[in-house]
């Protein structure tokens, strides 16, 4: 949205009232945290997300570097 161009768009009365009111919600929606859902039931946060991504790559990881030696 910052780089979007809004500041130049052609301003009259109803178009400059509609974008200010389109960047208004879109900046109040931005400051609302990212919930993602697993499996529909668990709350995730965008941290726990990311910390079980990175679990479960080191796992992968681990059991890869073990088929390798082997």
């Amino acid at each position: 949205m910052f780089y979007c161009g809004w500041h130049l768009c052609d301003m009259d009365k109803q178009s400059h009232h509609d974008i200010r009111r389109l960047v208004l919600i879109g900046c109040a929606q931005a400051q609302k945290p990212l919930i993602l859902k697993a499996f529909g039931i668990q709350d995730l946060s965008y941290e726990t997300f990311v910390s079980v991504a990175r679990m479960t790559y080191s796992i992968f990881a681990v059991f890869y570097q073990r088929g390798e030696q082997n």
